[in-house]
């Protein structure tokens, strides 16, 4: 009671002025505790992992690879991983509207997924179900096998994509000059 009475008394610039001194050491005690803990995440960089990745039955399961490449993510629970499919893949958009109008499905737009950068929870509750941890040289060999074959990919706008085939099988087209 004795606080409760003390700020009853400070006027209302006093009680503001208060306030903003508690916001600030608030913020001071969480940053430090922030820095800490973004620093011990350096530890991280450069591990590097695989999963067997599945994308919504849209492509056949491969191996998708992550590596940390930082020790700054969206909170303190995420890490910056850059990322790739064991298979360049794409898919071509097609207008098709509702109505069926001339072009539909000829016309349209590819979509591609290449190398990218995400945010993964790395330190939330089971994040890595189903990840293995691999070495520097088997992503770099696996990365350098995805930048040939995405070299040597035709784009296709028809290609298989729902089969039950793994790019690079026989008949996927794309991937295999016989199959056009």
């Amino acid at each position: 009671m004795i606080i409760e009475n003390d700020l009853k008394q400070l006027s209302s610039k006093e009680l503001e002025d208060l306030i903003q001194k508690a916001r600030a050491l608030s913020r001071e005690k969480y940053e430090k505790e922030l820095k800490t803990t973004i620093k011990s995440h350096k530890t991280f960089i450069g591990k590097c992992y695989k999963k067997y990745y599945e994308k919504n039955g849209m492509f056949p399961p491969m191996w998708r690879y992550f590596k940390v490449i930082g020790n700054r993510g969206s909170n303190e629970y995420h890490l910056p991983m850059l990322t790739f499919q064991e298979y360049p893949v794409y898919w071509f958009n097609y207008k098709a509207s509702k109505i069926g109008n001339p072009g539909d499905y000829y016309l349209g737009h590819y979509d591609f997924e290449g190398i990218q950068i995400e945010d993964y929870g790395y330190f939330c509750s089971g994040w890595n179900k189903g990840f293995i941890e691999i070495s520097n040289e088997e992503y770099n060999k696996a990365m350098n096998l995805y930048i040939q074959r995405l070299q040597e990919l035709e784009w296709p706008a028809d290609h298989y994509k729902w089969g039950n085939k793994k790019p690079g099988d026989e008949g996927w087209k794309g991937v295999n000059k016989d199959n056009e």
